[in-house]
């Protein structure tokens, strides 16, 4: 315990970042309305674990809102829980924040949208982007944008192409290209970001390599963070794992190595997205840090996870390679609203598992 501490707290002294080291998480918002009291405890917690990122998700979701003052003309939000955060977070100090746009609950994945519905939703996002930079520029936590709208690989994005009859080109004429020149225009010094995934239906990892590469270069986006599809058996380490028929997995190892040649060729940063929940039906619940099983369906441990997938994230792009993790607050926080035992077995075996790999010189 003493060796595990001493790690823990030179993390948080140093802002030590580690090679295998998880260093962020994404925040999905659903913990509630909770005053900065709250959110203090969770970034001192966090600290401890070596954390210094946070993705805020979305800033809507649906006919929901996450800010205030809003003017997107959705309902009235219940109190401000982006500012709440980054008020909290700039008293902590040592964190960046990056914010997410909206997401309408209309989004495809398959790459059948038209180039009308991207521009609407180019245009709508464009009116979230302009009320987070109203409200939270000052913070000098606001560290980058994120844009929420997922990616999937599914052959449906085929072909490697950007012309403009071709999915990938009406995805950049209607909405990438747009969005990101608007958030560049606010300060170009922020980075934009995504996190696509792979899983049924995947282009092959070669394919799936090229079609990243072509979209890197062909737009202004500076981070990549691909999920890591252990949570929601899309992918596997080892060999595929026994139990979803239904959806066959992909190697996890081939398509972040796919991710990361990407990366590499158009100059940008790959972070990676692991996800420490465990999805089984419609139920999920906070990964081990040990290989196990849940609703009957096995997984592999995060530590395995961790071990395995770190050194395939080295792309050299001007953000980093980093490990960020699908989500802290609701899967190895202390306090979260919907806390569940296993979260906070899970955070006190992850802070175990840094004082063994990590001990302080």
């Amino acid at each position: 315990m003493y060796v595990a501490m001493c790690a823990v707290g030179f993390f948080a002294a140093t802002g030590c970042r580690a090679p295998g080291m998880i260093t962020g998480t994404f925040c999905a918002g659903w913990m509630g309305k909770q005053d900065e009291g709250w959110w203090e405890r969770e970034l001192k917690d966090m600290k401890t674990l070596g954390f210094d990122v946070i993705i805020f998700q979305h800033a809507t979701f649906g006919e929901r809102t996450f800010y205030a003052p809003a003017t997107v003309g959705l309902p009235a939000p219940d109190g401000d829980t982006i500012g709440t955060l980054m008020a909290a977070a700039e008293k902590a100090g040592g964190f960046e924040i990056h914010l997410g746009l909206g997401f309408p609950e209309d989004w495809g994945y398959s790459g059948a949208t038209t180039l009308e519905q991207y521009r609407a939703l180019e245009k709508f996002n464009e009116t979230v982007a302009d009320d987070l930079y109203r409200n939270y520029s000052k913070f000098k936590c606001f560290a980058g944008w994120y844009i929420p709208q997922e990616i999937d690989s599914t052959r449906s994005w085929e072909p490697v192409s950007a012309a403009p009859d071709t999915p990938m080109g009406r995805l950049l004429e209607g909405y990438y290209r747009p969005i990101m020149a608007y958030l560049k225009a606010k300060d170009p010094g922020k980075p934009v970001s995504i996190a696509p995934f792979f899983g049924e239906s995947a282009m092959p990892p070669a394919v799936f390599r090229d079609w990243w590469a072509l979209l890197l270069e062909s737009c202004p986006l500076d981070i990549l963070m691909m999920q890591d599809g252990i949570g929601v058996y899309h992918g596997y380490l080892d060999q595929p794992l026994k139990g979803r028929p239904d959806v066959p997995p992909c190697s996890a190892l081939e398509y972040l190595a796919a991710t990361r040649d990407a990366c590499r060729r158009a100059k940008k940063s790959f972070w990676l997205d692991l996800e420490v929940f465990r999805l089984a039906g419609e139920e999920s619940a906070p990964g081990s840090m040990e290989s196990s099983s849940f609703e009957g369906f096995p997984f592999p441990g995060i530590k395995e996870q961790v071990e395995k997938q770190a050194p395939l994230i080295a792309a050299g792009g001007p953000y980093g390679d980093r490990i960020v993790i699908y989500e802290y607050f609701t899967n190895m926080s202390l306090h979260g609203r919907h806390h569940q035992p296993e979260a906070g077995k899970l955070h006190e075996a992850y802070r175990e598992y840094l004082g063994r790999t990590h001990p302080c010189k």
